[in-house]
């Protein structure tokens, strides 16, 4: 598990070692109890919101609006982490 940054939302977000494509990271806040996964591209478009649990109104929408803000800041660091995890874009031809 690859840390990528601690988001002022009090989540944390993480790449996990093993995982699938396509590219995303894990936001997890222990005390509110939510989890959200959010993709990203080697290519655009921005960052967008692949599933929330344990349901969509688990977490505010400005959580959510933070979270994918930060993750667009941090995108470089996000496939950088990704390559270095995965060995892959995930992208078709690549």
């Amino acid at each position: 598990m690859a840390k990528v940054f601690d988001p002022d939302t009090g989540a944390r977000v993480v790449i996990v070692s093993d995982d699938h494509c396509p590219p995303h990271v894990h936001a997890a806040h222990r005390a509110e109890r939510w989890g959200v996964r959010i993709g990203f591209s080697f290519a655009p478009p921005n960052p967008w919101v692949m599933s929330i649990a344990p349901s969509p109104i688990a977490v505010r929408l400005r959580q959510l609006s933070r979270m994918l803000l930060e993750v667009t800041v941090a995108q470089a660091d996000c496939r950088r982490l990704w390559w270095d995890t995965q060995k892959t874009t995930c992208l078709e031809n690549k």
